[in-house]
């Protein structure tokens, strides 16, 4: 395994290594609300959209709304097995608890709960409505394969003193021991 370790209240982004101009975004990238689409979109540095905050509940919460990483759950649905974002809540602990692989230069990112991986499906940016396995540039869970589309570069953003809506501390950049996962 490698050194991309991911550390609790940092905040990263994360490129798609199928896709090298692309990351891990909500679209539309001023989405607010429960269920809204992660897809792949162009790379930008400054866009709060593709930064994510790793949590000591082992999420990824989005910093432009405060929502986790999520995956629809209905096996009824085209959109089954989705990547969207949530509300972050333990009764959600099944589609939002993640693990991560560390491969040196990327990372596989998993649910813990059903094993599945962070997969996007193709290099194109994705788009609101497109939120099927198949959709272009969508982001979903899928087993695990050997595919770049699983395979994601976390990297760390700024100074990362960000602070929750609730707090009125800064995050530290200190490595503790209790903080390094």
């Amino acid at each position: 395994k490698g050194d991309n370790k991911m550390f609790v209240g940092r905040i990263y982004r994360f490129i798609n290594k199928g896709s090298t101009t692309r990351s891990l975004s909500i679209y539309p990238t001023t989405a607010t609300a429960n269920g809204t689409n992660v897809v792949l979109r162009g790379t930008s540095a400054t866009d709060t959209a593709q930064q994510w905050i790793w949590t000591s509940q082992k999420r990824l919460v989005c910093v432009k709304n405060a929502l986790c990483l999520d995956r629809y759950n209905s096996s009824s649905s085209t959109q089954h097995n989705n990547a969207d974002i949530w509300k972050c809540l333990d009764s959600e602990d099944a589609n939002q608890e993640l693990a991560y692989e560390d491969y040196g230069t990327y990372i596989k990112i998993k649910l813990k709960a059903t094993n599945l991986y962070l997969t996007a499906y193709n290099s194109a940016s994705g788009s609101v409505a497109g939120n099927t396995v198949t959709s272009s540039g969508n982001v979903y869970w899928a087993t695990s394969s050997s595919s770049n589309y699983q395979r994601w570069e976390a990297v760390l953003m700024g100074n990362n003193n960000y602070r929750w809506p609730t707090e009125s501390r800064n995050v530290t950049n200190e490595y503790t021991e209790s903080s390094h996962l």
